[in-house]
């Protein structure tokens, strides 16, 4: 069983890492979680949009990368 305190650890990482300027890419949220890319993907479309109501936007860097931010 898990440890209460490592519940939703990897869940308050990813929308911290949302929630910063600039955002995160998949390749970082992945790296952060350990997640594959397809679940960030899903996790991004189903856990955070949908059952955290956050509205997660995709945005550009200046390096021309991908990003998601929680936009507010």
């Amino acid at each position: 069983m898990e440890n209460t305190t490592q519940r939703g650890a990897k869940t308050r990482a990813a929308v911290a890492a949302l929630e910063r300027p600039g955002g995160a890419t998949i390749g970082e949220l992945s790296s952060l979680t350990g997640w594959l890319p397809h679940t960030v993907r899903g996790w991004i479309s189903g856990t955070a949009r949908k059952r955290l109501g956050l509205r997660v936007v995709r945005v550009s860097r200046e390096s021309g990368e991908t990003a998601y931010a929680v936009q507010r």
